[in-house]
């Protein structure tokens, strides 16, 4: 019997399905709005994942999927939203959902052991070593820890800002931006502009393009916030490393995120900083869709993961217009 594996990264802007033959190539892809259930809750999660892959098995249910990974962002969900989609999916006959960081170390590691540290809105750091051991640090939410990540970078840009408001702090470039961003003359209005908005969590994080910015401008005040955001990621890192059984040789650390993407030079800078205290890293940034990581793990898991296989999910998804 034909096997189909499926492959499913549930973002909070998209949900991307890719479906394969039991040789590693692929046959479907599918498009469907967010389905991160921290964003959009678990029904329309269930509905979006499960148009996705309606579209990319070509609109016929009547197709069995054999083996499918879902990636979603989060984990309080995951057990709630696991069962909702096999009662849900009655055309997939094995289904598991994992934390996304797990399906992008996959597409970055080809399956292989190694770190991942996706620094975006928030923030993870999590290794899968030799022993197939799971060693994590941070990426525990925005009340706790969030390493590295745009919402810590644009929550010191706002504080440096209140301290100048209230007279504790001298002005700087940096200031001066956020003030015009959020159209705020006051502690008050600065507030206002944060608490009444749609997400106050989104719009602290989008303060950290200007703090990134700014720091490769040169200004003093954006260059501490960077350097320290750097130092934390790195020593997080370093944390999982240290608690994982790695063999001698190089260890990959795949990259992943909007602030690793949006500026070169918050990369590079993470990148020499680890380099210099950890020789034997070899950071990379992510160069396939999460998906693919997703239907690694799929095959993996249905136990028909080899070389050939590798060869043929990369070599088709080049193919498509992913």
């Amino acid at each position: 019997m034909l096997k189909l594996l499926a492959g499913v990264d549930g973002g909070g802007s998209k949900t991307l399905a890719l479906i394969a033959n039991g040789q590693g190539r692929i046959i479907g892809k599918g498009l469907a709005g967010p389905s991160n259930p921290n964003v959009v809750g678990i029904k329309v999660s269930v509905k979006n994942i499960k148009s996705a892959l309606i579209e990319a098995l070509g609109g016929y249910q009547s197709k069995r999927i054999n083996v499918a990974v879902f990636g979603v962002a989060g984990s309080e969900a995951r057990d709630e939203l696991s069962e909702r989609l096999s009662k849900t999916i009655d055309f997939v006959e094995e289904i598991e959902v994992v934390n996304d960081s797990f399906i992008c170390l996959a597409a970055g590691t080809q399956g292989r052991p190694g770190v991942v540290v996706i620094a975006g809105t928030g923030s993870i750091i999590l290794a899968v070593d030799e022993e197939g051991k799971v060693i994590r640090a941070g990426g525990w939410g925005y009340l706790l820890e969030d390493s590295g990540s745009a919402l810590q970078l644009g929550r010191k840009a706002a504080m440096e800002t209140l301290r100048f408001l209230e007279k504790r702090a001298p002005s700087s470039k940096l200031v001066e931006k956020v003030l015009k961003k959020l159209n705020a003359k006051s502690v008050n209005d600065l507030l206002s502009s944060i608490y009444n908005s749609e997400s106050p969590v989104s719009k602290i994080a989008s303060l950290a393009p200007l703090v990134v910015e700014l720091s490769e401008e040169g200004d003093l005040v954006a260059k501490r916030i960077v350097n320290e955001a750097i130092d934390e990621l790195v020593s997080c890192v370093l944390s999982v490393i240290s608690r994982s059984r790695f063999s001698s040789g190089h260890i990959p650390v795949v990259l992943s995120g909007g602030v690793f993407r949006g500026s070169s030079t918050y990369l590079n800078a993470f990148k020499l900083k680890l380099r210099k205290i950890m020789p034997r890293v070899e950071p990379m940034l992510l160069e396939l869709e999460p998906a693919i990581g997703a239907l690694i793990l799929a095959f993996k898991k249905a136990g028909l993961l080899n070389n050939e296989v590798l060869f043929a999910l990369i070599e088709s998804y080049r193919k498509m217009e992913v």
